[in-house]
């Protein structure tokens, strides 16, 4: 399932927005419960959609087609740079929703002890 991601690079007094979907890989199987050989993992894809460049001192400049038109959106240098902040959005993602079960859980606990059966 592909997930929709903004992340947003910041350096000196521009700030570079990327959008991409996230679709995250299998992780395989080495064999299947009726002993047939399984199948192997697939990696993780990161298809960028958008980028945009914001400056204080100028409008805004989409820069996607720009960078495709170069081939740059391939460069190794600028997919782990994307990579990079990509994971990293994830994992505060990942952190927030944990929190937030925790928070629910405690929320659960709180009102069993207010209102016992």
């Amino acid at each position: 399932m592909s997930e929709a991601i903004t992340v947003k690079i910041v350096g000196g007094d521009w700030t570079l927005e990327i959008d991409a979907d996230f679709t995250a890989g299998d992780p395989g199987c080495y064999t299947l419960p009726n002993g047939d050989p399984g199948y192997p993992p697939t990696g993780d894809e990161l298809d960028v959609t958008g980028v945009t460049l914001h400056r204080p001192d100028a409008p805004s400049v989409d820069l996607g087609e720009i960078l495709g038109e170069l081939g740059l959106l391939e460069c190794d240098r600028f997919v782990s740079m994307v990579s990079d902040a990509v994971y990293a959005k994830l994992e505060e993602r990942q952190a927030e929703a944990e929190d937030d079960r925790l928070d629910d859980i405690e929320a659960a606990r709180r009102e069993a002890r207010e209102f016992p059966l």
